[in-house]
């Protein structure tokens, strides 16, 4: 398959049963703003990736990137049915929820999800979990 972005006219040659690829291909359309084909790339990472969380992760974030909460919403909690235990995916739900004014549930997501950092080990990371710290007032 022949993907191209818009603003750089590059054009990459994809192997169209190579996932990876394509979950990097919508990361690169996603920097650029380009949702829609972002959106399209996880898609298809999502078909070829059954049972794997993270393209329906980044199908949410790109949801609520464009402000739609109530699709971000939906893919977020499919991602948490497959991972229930991924500090990434629980994050970014209490984020959702904090943009909407659901705060029970969001203080209830990142006290998990920072539980769940604590538990792996990953504190050692704190660029990476910087945000979470802030949206618990730590």
């Amino acid at each position: 398959a022949v993907v191209s972005t818009q603003s750089t006219g590059t054009h990459v040659f994809l192997d169209k049963l190579f996932a990876a690829g394509w979950l990097a291909y919508g990361h690169a359309f996603a920097a650029e703003g380009e949702n829609d084909q972002a959106l399209a790339t996880y898609f298809t990472a999502s078909r070829l990736l059954k049972g794997c969380h993270l393209p329906l992760l980044y199908i949410g974030l790109q949801y609520g990137s464009t402000n739609n909460p109530i699709l971000a919403e939906k893919f977020f909690k499919e991602a948490i049915a497959l991972a229930p235990d991924d500090p990434f995916v629980l994050a970014e739900m209490g984020s959702l929820y904090t943009q909407t004014g659901r705060w029970e549930y969001a203080l209830s997501y990142l006290q998990n999800a920072l539980a769940k950092v604590k538990e792996g080990g990953h504190e050692w990371a704190a660029a990476t979990w910087a945000p979470l710290y802030l949206n618990l007032g730590q």
